[in-house]
């Protein structure tokens, strides 16, 4: 009562409780879910943000982590060349090799399992494609994309949502 709070932050903690139930159920712990979900961010982090890109964002007055598209623009603005692929940060590589050990490891505990829990991991470990099961990158793969692409923008939405009510 009467405290200023993070709206935004709160949000990312609630839906990443949310997805993390919907895909493992409760086969993964809280604190092994905002693991999860911490190296995902470290991660999109690392892969969006240049060297010196903080203060590039300062300058610009862009107050929000959401200005992936700005490097591109940059380089298309001033005339440099997309044939050479982009090198990719360090702090990216470091939290992909995080997550894909602890994800591997989920996976195989879960393959483990007598009986799939009835959620997102269980389907996945379950389907089958021309009769032959996921690879295991199938099914890290699939399961990041629910995490990528449902967390973090259901935040943001919420967010935004109560900013408009109040």
């Amino acid at each position: 009562q009467g405290k200023v709070g993070d709206v935004e932050t709160e949000m990312k903690y609630m839906t990443g409780r949310v997805i993390m139930r919907a895909i493992f159920s409760d086969t993964v712990s809280e604190k092994d879910g905002q693991f999860i979900i911490n190296e995902i961010a470290n991660a999109m982090g690392g892969a969006k943000q240049p060297k010196g890109f903080d203060k590039i964002k300062r300058k610009l007055n862009i107050p929000y982590d959401h200005a992936g598209f700005l490097p591109p623009l940059a380089r298309r603005i001033l005339g440099f060349s997309h044939d050479k692929p982009a090198s990719v940060p360090k702090r990216f590589t470091q939290a992909a090799k995080v997550l894909d050990e602890a994800l591997y490891r989920i996976i195989d505990e879960r393959k483990k399992l007598p009986v799939q829990p009835d959620d997102i991991m269980g389907r996945l470990i379950n389907a089958r494609i021309d009769g032959k099961p996921l690879s295991d990158a199938q099914i890290r793969d699939q399961a990041l994309m629910v995490v990528v692409t449902g967390h973090e923008t259901t935040a943001v939405g919420l967010t935004f949502s109560l900013h408009e009510l109040l």
